[in-house]
């Protein structure tokens, strides 16, 4: 089995176990990473402009 294969396997694990929980669960767990995402967000615009060679100076445009 391929690294590839394996994660394919491991997703499709993951999305049954998560279309199995309550609606209510799955809501505070996508607001607690939204949460932090959004506490963290400069952090990750920074990465992201690095990645792509845009200047700090353009951040939050």
């Amino acid at each position: 089995m391929t690294l590839t294969d394996k994660a394919v396997t491991t997703a499709q694990v993951a999305a049954e176990s998560w279309a199995g929980l309550p609606w209510s669960i799955r809501m505070k767990a996508v607001e607690a990473f939204a949460d932090a995402l959004e506490a963290h967000l400069m952090e990750f615009a920074h990465i992201q402009a690095r990645e792509i060679g845009l200047p700090p100076m353009y951040i939050g445009e």
